[in-house]
């Protein structure tokens, strides 16, 4: 068995970091950790002329929206954009939906979107009013899901009732609230508690919603 001819292993050590640091051939960069136990090492490496690397400037990452027509949305239906079916209140029930279907209209403008917020059932609403802030804030565009009934409790939803209940003669209308359920209603409630929140009874409606909030392209975070 052939013995260990290593001298000075404390010395192969040192050559094999030369040879190491000796590979860089524009640069090389030494990453310290920052550790105290290394406080020592990071000095005498500055003393030996180790330069210190600034960190870089940040790339900005900002989602830039996008407001384009039905012609120029064509190739990007439902794949990098989606329509924008509503200028909703968050306050007072009102019809301010363009369509109540999500199928392409050349009424419609189309707003690009994340690959990863689209989907076939989603739309975007534009904010109107400041009964949602600071959650939603006016002008905000969102996100919306499709669905009838709400996924659970306390989410954002677009409402789709009349607020005096069937048989008041009052037409449906739509906001933007944070959905509430009880045992026997659904409660619509505003996140700013300067305004008043309202209820309808179940067996008045099954189908309280046209959409959940899923993301806030204005602010650039889901809700």
């Amino acid at each position: 068995m052939q013995k260990n001819r290593v001298k000075d292993p404390f010395q192969l050590r040192m050559n094999s970091y030369r040879v190491l640091l000796t590979r860089g051939r524009d640069a090389t960069v030494v990453f310290i950790p920052d550790l105290n136990e290394l406080k020592e090492t990071w000095n005498y490496l500055q003393s030996c002329g180790f330069k210190v690397l600034k960190a870089a400037k940040e790339v900005p990452t900002s989602y830039e929206l996008q407001i384009i027509s039905y012609r120029d949305a064509s190739d990007e239906m439902f794949k990098t954009a989606l329509p924008i079916i509503a200028e909703l209140a968050a306050g007072p029930l009102r019809d301010g939906m363009s369509t109540r279907s999500l199928n392409a209209s050349q009424e419609l403008d189309w707003v690009k979107v994340p690959a990863q917020y689209v989907a076939t059932n989603r739309y975007v609403v534009k904010i109107n009013g400041q009964s949602m802030e600071p959650t939603l804030k006016d002008g905000d565009l969102v996100v919306f899901e499709y669905h009838r009934r709400p996924r659970k409790d306390g989410q954002v939803v677009v409402v789709a009732v009349n607020e005096f209940g069937i048989g008041s003669g009052g037409e449906i209308g739509s906001a933007v609230k944070r959905l509430r359920e009880e045992s026997e209603r659904w409660v619509f409630c505003s996140d700013n508690p300067e305004y008043k929140k309202f209820s309808i009874m179940k067996d008045e409606s099954n189908y309280p919603i046209l959409g959940v909030a899923v993301y806030n392209l204005t602010q650039e975070k889901g809700i």
